[in-house]
């Protein structure tokens, strides 16, 4: 669930200068002070696994309710503020991916295309179903019995 509130711009400068990274058996996290009370520090855990770290979860009450809460938020601010030349280069490389599937495409098509070109059409003329032009021999629309006046 998104955030209805903003989130204090003094809080986060605040929060992200005086962040703590560090690592433990579960992996990377980082800790930020609360907004509310000074003593308390707010674990926000991030998945490494990627070439841009992302943010999983935090231990404050907020995201314990299932919102996005703002140290997450900070978090990640942070970290696309750090990895800002990466997440270019990774969005660059996509970008040249979606471009090179497209050219690829477009020459499977005009290769299609060139086939189709090639292939010869071969007409095979079909015979004509006769014409009858004698209403008395057409009948009923659904039978080939001719039109008779006498009742069958």
């Amino acid at each position: 669930m998104a955030r209805k509130t903003p989130i204090n711009k003094w809080y986060a400068k605040y929060a992200t200068e005086h962040m703590i990274i560090d690592e433990d058996s579960n992996g990377l996290f980082y800790q930020l002070l609360s907004e509310a009370d000074e003593n308390v520090l707010h674990t926000v855990r991030v998945d490494e696994s990627s070439a841009v770290p992302v943010v999983t979860s935090c231990d404050c009450e907020g995201h314990e309710h299932g919102h996005t809460c703002k140290h997450m938020i900070i978090a990640t601010a942070f970290i696309r503020r750090i990895y800002k030349s990466t997440i270019a280069k990774l969005e660059a490389k996509e970008q040249a991916a979606r471009e090179e599937a497209l050219a690829q495409a477009k020459r499977d098509q005009e290769k299609l295309a060139a086939a189709i070109q090639q292939t010869p059409v071969v007409v095979t003329p079909v015979a004509a179903a006769p014409v009858i032009t004698d209403l008395s021999k057409k009948g009923y629309l659904y039978s080939n019995q001719g039109f008779s006046i006498l009742k069958r």
